[in-house]
């Protein structure tokens, strides 16, 4: 899977081209979007709905260091 124009090693806050080969393609779950979503809007940084289940709890994981 190659990742989205508007995700980078930045806004995913890992090393997204070696974390995200080979994992599962399942969309991310209602909880971890609602999750995403209020940690996006605390810490100013963009949301990505696209994510996968994967990539979505990487995401959370990194969002959530910023926000503390």
């Amino acid at each position: 899977m190659k990742l989205s124009d508007t995700m980078t090693t930045k806004t995913l806050g890992v090393n997204a081209e070696e974390d995200v080969a080979g994992r599962d393609e399942e969309p991310m779950t209602e909880k971890q979007a609602a999750r995403l979503c209020d940690l996006c809007e605390r810490t100013g940084e963009p949301f990505d709905a696209s994510l996968t289940k994967y990539q979505a709890s990487r995401r959370l994981a990194y969002l959530e260091e910023l926000a503390d």
